[in-house]
């Protein structure tokens, strides 16, 4: 009974370790983006006015923001960094390697889908609704 609860209360810590290591990886994803977006902007002034590109670039990085979602929350990325450190509790090396490998490989595909946004040729900040 005692090993149970011991475990649920570690568990219960990991979840609070997505949360603080997610948070901070989609920040810095997004911070990246709109840093890396500018410049290109400042390069290319002509992108900045928006377009209608419809495809894979505009659906993955303008109307899903699946770049953030890769790099931070949604258990991707700084989740899987945030929530590692729990495996070293319960002693399981091979369990957090893999973990810290699969959190920084899945931070690093947001930030190069994030680094891709300009494909999408929309202004960074704009939004699309479904009404």
């Amino acid at each position: 009974m005692r090993g149970d609860q011991s475990t649920a209360v570690w568990l219960f810590l990991g979840s609070y370790g997505v949360i603080a290591g997610g948070l901070p990886a989609t920040m810095l994803a997004s911070l990246i983006k709109k840093s890396f977006y500018l410049a290109w902007v400042w390069v290319h002034p002509e992108a900045a006015s928006g377009g209608s590109a419809q495809g894979f670039w505009r659906w993955m990085t303008y109307r899903w923001r699946f770049d953030l979602w890769f790099a931070g929350l949604g258990g991707l990325g700084g989740g899987f960094l945030g929530a590692c450190w729990i495996a070293l509790a319960f002693e399981e090396q091979l369990f957090f390697q893999a973990t810290v490998l699969s959190g920084a490989v899945l931070f690093l595909v947001g930030v190069a889908l994030s680094l891709n946004y300009w494909h999408a040729d929309e202004p960074l900040g704009a939004g699309e609704s479904q009404s």
